[in-house]
């Protein structure tokens, strides 16, 4: 049975999902992750609940929130396995404690995902 979500439930949340698009724009990072918090928190399909995670993981990255970053990344992955951006977010945060080894074996995922994509090699 699939499960239904409310259209006000994902305008909320593309609402805040915006807002704290405008707010990592300006470099207003923890105003972003509040309002991707809250976006989160709303009933919304796993896949979009996945780039919300992606979306916090970056903002948690830019402010050397590295721990937390990897945590958002990790849902990301939970969420929706085929988001590369997920496993990039992931290698990034490994990198920045000092986990190598497993941030090459997450960067490696993104070009099994991408393997077309220039960038990810």
């Amino acid at each position: 049975m699939k499960e239904e979500y409310s259209e006000e439930e994902q305008k909320k949340a593309n609402d805040f999902k915006e807002k704290g698009n405008v707010h990592f724009k300006e470099a207003r990072y923890d105003q972003a992750i509040d309002f991707y918090t809250e976006a989160i928190f709303c009933k919304i399909a796993p896949a979009q609940k996945a780039i919300l995670y992606c979306n916090r993981s970056l903002s948690n990255l830019r402010m050397e929130n590295s721990s937390i970053a990897l945590f958002d990344a990790c849902e990301t992955i939970k969420l929706d396995a085929t988001n590369f951006k997920g496993y990039y977010r992931r290698g990034q945060a490994q990198a920045m404690l000092g986990q190598l080894q497993s941030a090459v074996a997450s960067f490696k995922e993104v070009c099994k995902i991408q393997p077309q994509n220039v960038d990810a090699r």
